[in-house]
């Protein structure tokens, strides 16, 4: 999860100011998640939140990919 966090502040417009556009900056197995996971995000910008919010997200994922 924190790869993913690390990914999308990558795509944020301060981190492109100071630290120039980096493309795709996430690991290909990561790709899927990080549009959802992006919303969460920039819906409040909180990190507990996004932590909360994603962890849930997560495990609801994995558990439909084990079908569970």
């Amino acid at each position: 999860m924190a790869e993913i966090f690390n990914s999308i502040m990558h795509l944020e417009r301060e981190f492109i100011d100071l630290h120039g556009k980096i493309e795709k900056p996430w690991y290909p197995e990561h790709e899927k998640y990080i549009d959802p996971l992006r919303e969460i995000w920039l819906k409040s910008e909180d990190v507990d939140l996004w932590i909360d919010q994603s962890s849930k997200y997560l495990k609801k994922v994995f558990a439909t990919d084990r079908g569970v």
